[in-house]
């Protein structure tokens, strides 16, 4: 049988589906199916479920995520955070006019909140990894935001798992590490 290159958005299941049913099994039949999962690339997925995070849409954050979602945010909390509520809480926050452009950024001293439109991301040395329904993205988020005083970025490494539920991705875990050199023990400790 021969290797072929196939299209990036071709799901491993045509593949196998293909072998177990086609009548000559050396030959791989390019039988597209068609669902969230093989139609849009998981980079593709990746950075609209992001940009449902920047935007404050909790609907298509919801519809990207499970329910049952844990994550490791460094810089909220050094403990687990289960399920949904936390960010809920969170991504509503910070969309108020009232608050800081992002939930854990602090007021500016002068008490005006940034301009929340001017913000964006990029996924730098992005890696990924498929097995089977499943897939690893790991990357280093960089978060530009322009001001007055310039543009600041802001960078930390993330990893999300992504499993297909039936033809639609959903995130399951996240988690966030330093971008910079962390410490072994935290500042103070013995």
């Amino acid at each position: 049988m021969s290797t072929e290159i196939c299209p990036r958005n071709f799901s491993l299941y045509s593949i196998s589906w293909a072998r177990r049913y086609h009548s000559q099994p050396d030959t791989i039949i390019l039988d597209f199916i068609t669902t969230e999962s093989s139609m849009v690339t998981v980079r593709e997925f990746l950075e609209r479920h992001l940009q449902a995070i920047f935007d404050g849409d909790l609907a298509s954050y919801r519809a990207t995520t499970v329910e049952d979602l844990t994550l490791y945010e460094w810089y909220v909390t050094p403990n687990r955070i289960d399920g949904l509520p936390f960010h809920d809480f969170m991504m509503t926050e910070a969309k108020r006019g009232d608050t800081a452009g992002m939930a854990l950024d602090p007021l500016p001293p002068s008490g005006t909140p940034e301009d929340k439109a001017r913000l964006r991301f990029d996924l730098a040395n992005y890696h990924e990894q498929r097995y089977a329904g499943t897939a690893i993205c790991s990357y280093t988020l960089l978060i530009s935001k322009g001001g007055p005083a310039g543009v600041k970025v802001q960078s930390y490494n993330e990893s999300r798992v992504l499993v297909d539920f039936d033809g639609a991705w959903k995130v399951v875990h996240v988690h966030k590490s330093p971008s910079w050199n962390a410490p072994y023990q935290a500042p103070g400790a013995t």
